[in-house]
């Protein structure tokens, strides 16, 4: 009877050894590259450049491509076989970069995923220089969006941008277009090599209400770069002004508070001050660190003017925050 107890307790002791012993020498793939950058060198914006890169199987078990993936738009990446690659084989991955619209040094990366239980994840570099190419018509926008901020409804609001042709060649503009509230407009459609012209855009927002969000799309004959954007944000809200005869300083709420993402809270994103009282004021904004401040700190408001204040919600979230408003002697707290 002892002799079996003893028996089996030194095969429960000694099992588990053998099993870790087992699993340290199966084989597994290992994988392994001379060189893990592609330098393509300089090309011309418009040229598609194409290289590999030799990945190898050091091991001594069959290595797999898993997946081949990218976050640059412009990249392409693909192993030259989908069969397993042998202990001491190798296989080819094939890259290509797209240079249309990107121009100066670029550095890029493309993820190999294999089943190499120790890496399993093998990170490709695609690097090099793109010229641009000055012999066709090159559009240039002197900005790609606008916020508009607070819009009053029935209040029509509008910018200017600039688009200028940076090529040797005619530049010609297609057509422009965007959906209401926004509406565009451009000076002239052709342009020489150097030339610019204004683009207007306009926010009218009659009946709409609450946030724009739209695009601006310019259409030229650009071959690289055929269609380019501008982002066009705001807010549009009704307007409470006050009414009758007014004397002193008054602060102007808009009705219609945006709501901060994620969170119960009420926020007012401007303000405007108005002054009635005969002579100019000085207007000072007071806040507290992480709470709600605005973007100027002190002014100074003419007789019969306004000034309109832009206010940024503080990082410390709080149901009801604080901004000082000190206008001449008087004090006007404002609650979000």
């Amino acid at each position: 009877m002892h002799r079996k107890v003893l028996w089996i307790v030194v095969v429960l002791c000694v099992c588990p050894a053998l099993l870790m012993a087992g699993e340290s020498d199966a084989a597994k793939p290992r994988v392994q590259a001379k060189t893990t950058t592609w330098d393509f060198g300089e090309i011309t914006e418009g040229f598609v450049a194409r290289g590999e890169l030799k990945l190898e199987n050091r091991g001594d078990a069959p290595l797999r491509i898993l997946n081949i993936r990218s976050a640059c738009a412009a990249c392409a990446a693909a192993a030259a076989s989908d069969e397993p690659i042998p202990p001491g084989g190798s296989v080819k991955i094939r890259l290509q970069f797209n240079s249309a619209g990107s121009v100066g040094r670029q550095s890029k990366v493309v993820y190999v995923h294999t089943n190499d239980p120790k890496t399993p994840f093998v990170q490709l570099k695609i690097v090099g220089t793109v010229k641009r190419d000055p012999n066709r018509p090159i559009i240039e926008l002197s900005a790609d969006s606008w916020d508009a901020g607070l819009i009053y409804a029935g209040q029509a609001v509008e910018t200017e941008f600039k688009i200028r042709n940076e090529g040797k060649r005619e530049l010609e503009i297609l057509g422009v277009y965007a959906l209401a509230p926004v509406s565009v407009s451009c000076q002239k459609r052709k342009l020489a090599a150097g030339e610019d012209t204004k683009l207007t855009v306009r926010i009218e927002p009659k009946d709409f209400r609450g946030i724009v969000n739209e695009r601006v799309v310019i259409n030229t004959n650009d071959a690289v770069t055929p269609s380019r954007t501008v982002q066009v944000t705001g807010y549009v809200a009704k307007e409470a002004r006050p009414t009758g005869k007014i004397k002193g300083a008054v602060v102007i709420l808009p009705r219609d508070p945006v709501r901060l993402p994620g969170t119960n809270r009420r926020f007012f994103r401007k303000y405007e001050i108005a002054n009635y009282t005969g002579s100019p004021v000085v207007l000072r904004c007071l806040s507290r660190p992480g709470h709600t401040r605005v973007d100027v700190q002190e002014v100074l408001i003419a007789s019969g003017a306004s000034r309109g204040l832009r206010a940024v919600p503080g990082e410390k979230p709080a149901e009801v925050d604080r901004l000082t408003l000190s206008i001449g002697l008087e004090t006007f707290p404002l609650h979000q």
